[in-house]
């Protein structure tokens, strides 16, 4: 159990964090790469697979055998060459047809300088039972974040043109250990129509929140049965504090 004086310090160095997602821009899959043979690439073809590409081979990994982002990211954790992060995205959610650029990934840098591909969801698929749009709350969303850490959830936002107001399709889950997702609170959603109103759910009137236990994310997501219509004003967002 946590000393008295770990709990005030970590109450002391509290902050703000907000994640924001606009339609097509979930980061669903975050990706490293740990081994040592270097040039280090990433390909995806979006109908049927994803290839890891180092100096020494290219090994794929198809939707045929890691049907779910879950499988996938466990298949790609266990080569020693790439460390995976489960992001905007639920392990069940699949993998087929599911990212929105195909081809070799530009990579990019995290909050803590390590180099990373992000695969970004799209919005608008077939082969999920329904179309969503999704972001993460986590105490780790960078490569080589202190582990101990929580998040707390202040105010749920999203701006989205679904078909219809649909019963329990905004969603908040909580996450523990990328392993173990739970769905801890739902509602109805609100079309927007034109992507220009924002939709806002928080707690006790704005004074209350929802509580992560060491190392829980919260994954927000609204959904649609029937469809998503992209807009420029869609969004989805995620505003609490880490501690």
């Amino acid at each position: 159990m946590a000393s008295l004086d770990s709990v005030n310090i970590r109450k002391a160095l509290t902050s703000g964090v907000v994640r924001q997602r606009a339609d097509d821009a979930s980061k669903a899959l975050r990706i490293r790469y740990i081994g040592a043979a270097g040039t280090a690439s990433i390909n995806v073809t979006v109908a049927t697979q994803v290839a890891m590409i180092d100096a020494t081979a290219s090994v794929a990994y198809t939707w045929a055998n890691y049907a779910t982002m879950g499988a996938l990211a466990d298949a790609i954790n266990a080569s020693g060459l790439w460390e995976v992060k489960l992001l905007d995205c639920l392990r069940g959610d699949v993998t087929l047809n599911s990212f929105k650029t195909g081809g070799v990934i530009t990579s990019g840098t995290d909050e803590n300088g390590v180099v990373v591909w992000d695969l970004v969801h799209d919005n608008n698929i077939t082969s999920n039972s329904s179309f969503f749009a999704t972001v993460c709350l986590s105490p780790f969303y960078n490569f080589d974040s202190p582990k101990g850490h929580r998040v707390h959830v202040r105010q749920l936002d999203y701006c989205q043109n679904v078909s219809a107001a649909e019963a329990g399709a905004v969603r908040l889950y909580k996450r523990k250990d990328e392993d173990s997702e739970i769905l801890i609170w739902s509602n109805v959603s609100v079309d927007s129509t034109g992507g220009t109103t924002v939709t806002s759910h928080t707690f006790a009137s704005g004074e209350g929140y929802i509580s992560g236990g060491d190392n829980e994310e919260f994954i927000f997501r609204v959904q649609d049965a029937t469809s998503i219509t992209d807009a420029d004003g869609n969004l989805v967002r995620i505003v609490g504090f880490i501690e």
